[in-house]
């Protein structure tokens, strides 16, 4: 009865590699069909086949929370869980699995089911509906790590647009709160005017600088328009509130030793004449990436 399936495998060949189709759940498309929108600007992602949970935060961050199975508290020899929960976990006191070298415990990190059972030979026959720990679940656990990988994958280009429009709220807060922070640096009385002064400086030294290189990426050429736009506005905070023939402006010894200590490649000098403002200048027009069009609907 074998001879003719034999006979078939050897004429037709192998089985053709398996095509995720598009629109299925583990496609880029059925993938981003089952991200839902939350309240707060963010996404949600729940994949039951592999047990996790993943939050797109609305700055882009992911963050991903694996689903516990539980089972029964039964005790079965050889590790066999019948009601299809995770696999009892043996006592920590007992050796280790031998069904891994010793030697390899070390690069299998945390996983209890690897490193504590099963024990001593794999039984020769298993119940119908039980489950052994041991190798599957590493290939398991590989499988988990593929599906979030493929997550990742095809929400690429949704989370670089939520990680460019978070930048840009977060430049124009900055931009718009930047003279009321300076005036609560300088609002500090009990503090001496040399530090506050130097506490400014700081805050002017810190700023982004347009990237050296002209094939810069979109993304940094728009974090050094930001930086020149609140350098820009730090030194019309300085001339107006601080002006050079004041009391408590800047002194020409405090200029040249803040010079010496920069970390900025151009100058600190808050008294020279304003250069006429870029049109690129605020981080508002930053338009270095298209929105993507593969935004997922918000949940009903």
């Amino acid at each position: 009865m074998l001879a003719p399936v034999l006979a078939a495998v050897l004429l037709l060949g192998p089985p053709p590699p398996r095509i995720v189709a598009t629109g299925s759940p583990d496609s880029r498309e059925g993938i981003l069909q089952q991200v839902t929108r939350n309240g707060d600007g963010g996404y949600t992602y729940r994949n039951r086949r592999a047990g996790f949970t993943a939050t797109i935060h609305p700055d882009g961050r992911v963050t991903f929370k694996d689903r516990i199975v539980s089972s029964p508290n039964v005790k079965l020899p050889f590790g066999i869980d019948l009601h299809g929960g995770t696999p009892n976990i043996p006592d920590a006191t007992m050796p280790s699995n031998t069904l891994v070298r010793p030697q390899d415990l070390g690069s299998l990190g945390d996983d209890p089911l690897v490193k504590n059972g099963s024990y001593g030979p794999p039984p020769m026959l298993v119940t119908v509906g039980g489950r052994m720990g041991g190798v599957s679940d590493l290939a398991q656990a590989t499988r988990y790590a593929a599906a979030k990988q493929r997550f990742l994958d095809a929400t690429e280009q949704l989370r670089a647009k939520l990680s460019r429009e978070h930048r840009r709220e977060t430049e124009r807060v900055a931009l718009a709160n930047l003279e009321r922070d300076l005036e609560a640096i300088w609002a500090l009385a009990d503090t001496p005017a040399s530090v506050r002064r130097e506490t400014i400086f700081e805050r002017w030294d810190d700023c982004e600088e347009p990237p050296r290189s002209a094939d810069a990426s979109a993304e940094d050429q728009a974090r050094g328009r930001a930086g020149m736009a609140a350098r820009l506005r730090i030194e019309s905070w300085i001339r107006t509130r601080l002006p050079p023939r004041g009391a408590n402006g800047f002194t020409e010894r405090e200029l040249d030793d803040m010079n010496a200590r920069k970390k900025s490649r151009v100058r600190f000098d808050p008294y020279a004449p304003p250069a006429p403002p870029a049109a690129a200048a605020t981080p508002s027009t930053d338009t270095g990436a298209s929105p993507s069009p593969d935004t997922p609907s918000d949940a009903p």
